[in-house]
């Protein structure tokens, strides 16, 4: 995946399914990560593969 697919996918303006899809589902996931102290982090390698992680607070020391 491309570097401006990361981008668009995070932001809502992506979908994959032209008919059947609004293309926010990840906005609205990062947003409420976010809400929560978190961090979302997406890395792809061209024809390779997709990794996401999710990165939330730890409630002992309060940190990610």
């Amino acid at each position: 995946m491309k570097n401006e697919t990361i981008n668009e996918i995070l932001s809502g303006r992506y979908e994959t399914k032209k008919n059947n899809g609004l293309g926010i589902a990840l906005k609205y996931a990062k947003m409420h990560i976010e809400s929560w102290k978190g961090e979302i982090n997406i890395s792809s390698s061209l024809n390779s593969g997709t990794e996401v992680n999710l990165e939330f607070l730890s409630q002992e020391n309060n940190q990610l």
